[in-house]
């Protein structure tokens, strides 16, 4: 073998050593970026982080130091949305609990505490009471259901829905609750007066009767003004969906007026705010895409290189970002090279 061969062989073998120690270092670096975004897609930045320190400490390249921040930000977002959701869930629970059933089941107890009083022994009066204890464990498990999904909702929309769904069925509840009330009444108030006409709990019963029908009365009242009340919010949402934020403000401000405790109407402030603020970012972003179209197309490269920047300032995760980095690329270059030919 000639000197000028062996040089040959050994600087083959030196470049396909090289060549095979980078096609590893890909493979491996592959394989670590796919394992990164399993860790995200299911939330774990933690283990995203480690794996990613573990590329770092062999290159620290531009699209690594890119994708820490992503990951840096993804978290930010998760905790923030997590730390929100608990807030909500707490100040649901809490208001569901003290307002709603709390006010229900006292009336429960109440009822059957007086049914007892009357006579305990009577058949009638331990089905009506067990017809009560029904409709409150049947209360408790469908609202239980409906908090559940609203926990897990997967939009603001739908968890809005579902709370809605919540609220709506706790009042129908209190309607028919003072129903049932109006009609055990009637029924046990019969019975004992025509064994006994002047029984004093009787007509004790036939009091409270009165004052059940008059509640009952304003309870109807109520899901009228309730029912006047629902559209006017299904119309601001409508407006906020149209991105007609003003006129949302204003109708949210009128339902206030006439229902100042409303906590749909209070919630739909910050979401006017949040859709207004989004609104005025998108369409900031989308006037400095069009002035970089604009500028690529007169080859202006550098101001749209500006513009593409400042979109990135404005929203990091925008998808066209990537589009017009590329397009500029392309253009430049092919510009460059017309330059030079002529």
């Amino acid at each position: 073998m000639s000197k000028k061969n062996g040089v040959i062989i050994a600087s083959a073998i030196i470049i396909l050593t090289l060549l095979g120690g980078a096609g590893a270092y890909l493979y491996n670096r592959n394989s670590k970026l796919e394992l990164i975004n399993e860790y995200l897609t299911n939330n774990d930045y933690t283990s995203a982080e480690e794996v990613l320190s573990s590329l770092l400490l062999n290159s620290s390249d531009d699209e690594l130091i890119q994708l820490a921040s992503q990951i840096k930000s993804k978290e930010e977002d998760y905790l923030r949305n997590e730390e929100l959701k608990a807030k909500f869930k707490e100040s649901i629970t809490n208001d569901i609990e003290s307002i709603y059933l709390d006010n229900i089941l006292d009336e429960f107890s109440q009822l059957k505490d007086e049914l007892l009083l009357i006579d305990p022994s009577n058949s009638k009066i331990k089905a009506i009471i067990e017809g009560i204890d029904n409709q409150e464990r049947d209360l408790l498990q469908k609202v239980q259901i409906l908090m559940n999904s609203m926990f897990n909702a997967k939009s603001e929309e739908e968890a809005d829905a579902l709370k809605k769904m919540i609220y709506d069925l706790l009042d129908e509840s209190k309607s028919d609750f003072i129903r049932s009330q109006v009609n055990n009444a009637e029924i046990i108030k019969n019975e004992i007066l025509e064994q006994d006409p002047k029984n004093n709990l009787a007509n004790k019963l036939d009091n409270r009767l009165a004052v059940l029908k008059k509640e009952l009365q304003t309870k109807e009242e109520k899901a009228a003004f309730k029912k006047k009340i629902d559209r006017l919010l299904n119309d601001t949402q409508k407006l906020i969906e149209d991105s007609k934020f003003q006129e949302a403000e204003t109708l949210r401000k009128s339902i206030l007026d006439l229902d100042p405790s409303n906590r749909l109407a209070q919630d739909l402030e910050e979401k006017i705010k949040e859709r207004e603020e989004e609104k005025k970012l998108n369409d900031k972003v989308s006037n400095l895409i069009s002035m970089a179209e604009a500028a690529i197309n007169s080859k202006l490269f550098d101001s749209a290189e500006k513009y593409r920047q400042e979109i990135i300032q404005l929203d990091p995760k925008n998808k066209d970002v990537a589009k017009l980095k590329e397009i500029i690329l392309k253009k430049r270059r092919k510009s460059l090279i017309s330059r030079l030919k002529s």
